[in-house]
C-alpha cells in the first residue's frame, strides 16, 4: 500500500476551485515552498476523460474508480491506498460506479529521477497494471 499523507504542512492552498465536468470533478491546488504542486479533489459518480501535459501520479485517498490510460486496453480498479501513474502529454479515463472519489494528484517531475531504470519502473505503472502486480517504486 502507498503511504498516502493525511495532511500537508507549509503549503499556499489556493482558495479557487478547479471544477470540471459541471462539478461531478472537484480539485484544490496547493503549492509546497520549492514550487511544486499537487491537488486534493473529488470525483463523483460518472465517466470522465483527463488529458495530461505533466506526467501525473494519482493517489487514491478513499472510494473506488476503474482507470484506463490512453493507448492501453488494459483497465484497472483502485481502492483507497493504491496509485497510478499516467504519462506527460497523455491522459485516460477514469470512472467511478457510485460514491465519491478522493485522491491526491502530484504532477512529477522526471528530472528528480536517480535512474532511466527508476523512471521506466515509473513509466510501466502507468500503462495500467494492476498495482497488485505492479513493484511499486518510491518517488523519492
Amino acid at each position: 500500500m502507498s503511504a498516502i499523507p493525511s495532511e500537508f504542512s507549509n503549503v499556499t492552498a489556493i482558495t479557487k476551485a478547479n471544477i470540471y465536468f459541471d462539478g461531478k470533478v472537484v480539485s484544490h491546488s496547493i503549492v509546497f515552498a520549492d514550487g511544486s504542486k499537487k491537488t486534493l479533489g473529488l470525483i463523483y459518480a460518472g465517466h470522465y476523460h483527463f488529458g495530461t501535459d505533466k506526467a501525473e501520479r494519482m493517489e487514491i485517498v478513499s472510494g473506488t474508480c476503474e482507470v484506463q490510460i490512453d493507448d492501453s486496453e488494459a483497465r484497472a480498479i483502485y481502492t483507497g491506498g493504491q496509485f497510478f501513474d499516467v504519462p506527460a502529454k497523455s491522459g485516460f479515463d477514469i470512472s467511478v460506479a457510485d460514491g465519491i472519489c478522493e485522491y491526491v494528484c502530484s504532477f512529477i517531475d522526471y528530472t528528480h529521477f536517480s535512474s532511466k531504470a527508476h523512471s521506466w519502473a515509473i513509466l510501466c505503472g502507468a500503462l495500467a497494471t494492476p498495482p497488485e502486480e505492479l513493484g511499486r517504486v518510491p518517488l523519492k
